[in-house]
This record gives structure tokens, sequence and C-alpha cells, in this order.
């Protein structure tokens, strides 16, 4: 087993079983059987809801996983994603107020969020085979990345304004 072959297989390890086969994956334990509900509720106005963090961990791998290793677009400007999932927003959260996190957590279709976030999984198959991916050094690319800039704040939680 190779650093490629081993990181692959924790990374199967922390997401969902439709995509890794885990049915005891962190993500299975986090999110499986939680209703719409569950999945909306901000435990305090400073912190996330359930929502909120599944579309930012498949927003941040869509982003760095198709545009920075892959030198690809990103699953959201693939397929309709961004209208299925009912938000309009490319980033991935951070810097976001607690009101826009509320308007985010509220809007987001919980179901095609499920199926973004699978499909975002197992893009990583598509250029864990690529011949000039090399772990710790992304592929060369001869077109400018399409992400968003990077803005420094915390990811997991939104600013206090």
């Amino acid at each position: 087993m190779d650093v490629r072959d081993m990181f692959l297989d924790q990374h199967a390890a922390m997401h969902s079983a439709a995509v890794g086969g885990n049915k005891m994956s962190a993500s299975e334990r986090t999110f499986a059987n939680l209703s719409d509900e569950q999945m909306r509720v901000r435990p305090r106005e400073d912190l996330n809801s359930l929502a909120w963090l599944m579309w930012h961990i498949a927003r941040a791998e869509d982003i760095f996983i198709n545009t920075i290793l892959g030198a690809r677009t990103q699953l959201l400007d693939d397929e309709g994603w961004a209208k299925r999932l009912a938000v309009t927003r490319r980033d991935f959260g951070i810097g976001m107020t607690s009101a826009e996190v509320t308007e985010l957590t509220r809007q987001i279709e919980l179901g095609a969020l499920r199926e973004y976030r699978d499909a975002v999984v197992a893009a990583r198959a598509r250029w864990s085979e690529a011949s000039d991916l090399k772990i710790g050094r992304a592929p060369s690319r001869s077109t400018p990345s399409s992400a968003p800039p990077i803005r420094a704040r915390s990811a997991c939680e939104p600013s206090r304004s």
C-alpha cells in the first residue's frame, strides 16, 4: 500500500456507506437516520447546523479535489447541482454571518445535498487514478482554477456579525 492508497482508505472511512461502503463511517454515524428537522437545528446562534456542516464539507471537497487536485470543473457546475441544492453560493461558507448560515440551513434541499455529497466523494476515483497525481503535488494545469478565493476565517463557526 502506498501513501495514495492509504489516503483513499482513510478518506472512504470518513464518508457515506454509499461511497466508501463503511456502514460505521464517521459520516454514517453523524448523519444517518436524521430527520430534516434535526439536520436544520442550530443548537445556538453561534453554532452551525448539521445541514450547513454537510454542505461545507462537500463544497470544500468539490473545490479542492476537483479544481485543485484534479484540474477539473467543480461538480457544482455540472448536472445542475446548484439549482438542485437551491443554493446560489459558490463558496464553502467561510466568513458567513449567522444570518447567512440560518438562511442556507433553511433553504438547502437536503435530499439533493446528500446526493451531492456522495457525488463529490465519488469524484475522488477520477483523480485518484490520474497518472500525474502524486500526493503533495498538484497536477499541472493549463487553465486557471475556477475555485472561489479562499478567505481566512474559521471554517466551523460563522462570524458573530
